[in-house]
């Protein structure tokens, strides 16, 4: 009778892979884990990085600027602060990890002034390539967003059109309403993205930029964001065109 149950045990255990089963469980409450780890890490990671990437092109626009003055202590001070920053971008371009959760605090706001305000943050990089821009907000009222959040989603969007045109391009950020359903829209006549490109441009890591500072995390960040808010995010492009993304948020 014991060797029976014995067998019987055995048969039932690879029959129904009670160990392994236990051992997928355990696997995936580990991944979890690490993933609530890194996430925080990961995000400030890429913020950061967009931070000094901003503060390294001032830094080099001082050097412009006062390379005529001979002032030997103020170049010698901008000459650190370039290699601070690119010594940073090379750190964080060492502990990239992907964004795995997003915990979102939502207040009422003016969406046109967040958006105002991303396109000043952004108006060094327009400058440096004398993109002209146009804003256009037709909002009747106040939605719910986290404004922390939402405003890595528009300066990672200004970002990537301000990447992909040429000097003197044109870039156009409005919003309206249609139902229940807020829209904004960023359009821009860069280069566009081809078909086969644009069907993975949300996929963590993808990036068709040949710059090491670009880890193909922004959209894919973009997406879980919008995702957490309720939106949702299309990206439309023809190569030589330009690309339009559209953002949708619920009104309530």
């Amino acid at each position: 009778m014991m060797f029976f149950l014995l067998v019987l045990f055995i048969v039932l255990m690879i029959k129904f892979d009670f160990f392994g089963v236990k051992l997928r469980f355990e696997r995936r409450r580990i991944d979890s884990t690490l993933k609530a780890v890194t996430s925080g890490t990961s995000f400030l990671n890429h913020a950061i990085k967009n931070e000094v990437g901003k503060i390294n092109i001032l830094a080099e626009n001082i050097q412009h600027l006062t390379f005529d003055f001979k002032n030997k202590e103020v170049s010698a001070n901008v000459s650190h602060i370039i290699s601070s920053t690119d010594h940073l971008l090379e750190m964080i371009n060492r502990i990239q990890h992907q964004i795995q959760d997003i915990l979102l605090r939502k207040e009422r706001n003016n969406l046109s002034a967040l958006l105002h305000e991303c396109v000043a943050m952004n108006q060094i990089l327009l400058n440096k390539k004398s993109i002209n821009i146009e804003e256009h907000y037709a909002l009747s009222r106040t939605i719910e967003y986290d404004s922390f959040h939402l405003k890595e989603v528009i300066n990672n969007l200004l970002a990537n059109a301000i990447d992909s045109m040429s000097t003197g391009g044109l870039m156009r950020v409005e919003t309206f309403e249609i139902r229940n359903q807020v829209y904004i829209l960023v359009k821009d006549n860069g280069i566009g993205i081809s078909k086969s490109h644009l069907e993975h441009i949300f996929n963590p890591f993808y990036t068709t930029k040949l710059n090491k500072n670009n880890f193909g995390l922004g959209l894919s960040y973009c997406f879980n964001v919008i995702r957490k808010h309720g939106g949702k995010i299309e990206v439309f492009s023809e190569l030589e065109k330009g690309t339009t993304v559209k953002v949708s948020l619920p009104l309530s």
